[in-house]
């Protein structure tokens, strides 16, 4: 998966652009939940959320 496939995505919770997580001082390696699913932050209400393979929200945690 390449990085500019993966950007960004809608934010369950308020429909605002999200960004992809990665791995401090990489801009390659994206950060994942236990399940391997995707890790996106939205850039307005700050919420944290899991994607999975077929691009659905499957866990949305709270905010940093």
């Amino acid at each position: 998966m390449r990085p500019r496939d993966v950007k960004y995505h809608v934010c369950p919770r308020c429909g605002k652009p999200a960004v992809v997580l990665v791995a401090l001082g990489s801009d390659t390696r994206f950060c994942r939940d236990a399940a391997g699913n995707l890790q996106y932050q939205c850039i307005s209400c700050l919420t944290t959320f899991s994607v999975n393979r077929v691009g659905r929200a499957v866990r949305i945690m709270t905010k940093f």
